[in-house]
């Protein structure tokens, strides 16, 4: 007996079809060139301002717009979230740094008067 295989093959899409997705990718690749224009033009501006922190909160405002218009979050560099510290030890070390966090930020407000 004679066995056939049955490979998939894979879509054809109609040349129209076609036409009309690369019109639409170029479409939209030129907005997103124009839009990076005009946030570098925005970055630059900040940058060259001498209020450093009103141009952290522009740049971090400028990131989550940015962000928002592509689909994806903004993210701090992390892809993931981090998983819980158990140890022991390094639990400690937590506790302790933060206790004395704690005592210098009292004397400190021993010290104003408040």
């Amino acid at each position: 007996m004679a066995t056939t295989s049955s490979r998939g093959r894979g879509r054809q899409r109609s040349t129209g079809s076609t036409t009309a997705l690369i019109d639409d990718l170029t479409s939209s690749i030129e907005k997103l060139i124009q839009e990076n224009k005009t946030l570098k033009r925005e970055v630059s501006r900040l940058e060259s301002s001498g209020d450093s922190q009103m141009s952290t909160r522009s740049l971090a405002s400028l990131q989550r717009k940015a962000a928002q218009a592509l689909g994806t979050k903004a993210s701090n560099g992390r892809s993931t979230r981090r998983r819980r510290v158990t140890d022991p030890e390094v639990l400690e070390r937590r506790r302790q740094a933060l206790a004395k966090a704690r005592q210098a930020l009292a004397a400190k407000r021993a010290a104003g008067g408040s």
